[in-house]
């Protein structure tokens, strides 16, 4: 028969394993300690306060995070105020406004506008240049043809395309800087800012 010498278990603390398990122990430590701090700050955040209004022909929804609530409530009103001031002065739709106004009587004279409408437009006309013509706020008359407004819509005759056609030239806005007016150089010109105004709204301040 042959002796066998009884085997023995290598230590599981001690040797070349030992100093690796006490790192790996350390490191496991210190990642409960990060979630559980984690879990706690989520816990003691304050929830977000939101509002939500129809403007400038869509939803519009505000959410302010951190804030206490009354704090939180008097941002949102500001910005709610700051986006019904820009529809106030650049929506086609509202008959008091300064594109309204400016649609109805640009060819008949200069019409005095505010300095973010004349900001608005003189942007509209550089983007008009930069593109030759494919963006071209004065595309109001087309739009008004196909009537996209209503849900029926309205197919136009190719003679009415053309004479709408005749007053779509983003060339023929006149814009004098120093008295802060605007005039069309033709009769039936109107403008359409489109999504200037949202742009205003989010980020123009």
């Amino acid at each position: 028969m042959r002796n066998h010498k009884p085997q023995t278990c290598p230590p599981l603390c001690f040797g070349r394993r030992g100093p690796q398990r006490k790192n790996y122990l350390g490191v496991l430590c210190y990642v409960l300690c990060a979630l559980w701090c984690g879990f706690f700050l989520a816990g003691c955040q304050k929830p977000p306060i939101r509002e939500t209004r129809f403007l400038l022909g869509t939803t519009v929804q505000i959410t302010v995070k951190g804030k206490e609530k009354a704090e939180a409530r008097e941002a949102i009103e500001l910005a709610f105020k700051e986006i019904e001031r820009i529809e106030n002065l650049m929506s086609k739709y509202r008959e008091g406004s300064e594109i309204s106004i400016l649609n109805r009587e640009g060819a008949k004279g200069p019409v005095k506008v505010s300095e973010d409408t004349l900001r608005v437009i003189r942007e509209s006309i550089r983007i008009g240049e930069l593109t030759d013509g494919a963006f071209d706020i004065t595309i109001s008359p087309l739009m008004e043809l196909w009537d996209f407004s209503k849900r029926e819509g309205h197919l136009p005759s190719e003679e009415e395309l053309r004479e709408a056609r005749e007053l779509v030239n983003y060339g023929r806005i006149s814009l004098n800087e120093e008295e802060g007016t605007i005039r069309f150089e033709k009769e039936g010109m109107k403008i359409d800012l489109g999504g200037w105004p949202k742009a205003m709204g989010w980020i123009g301040r």
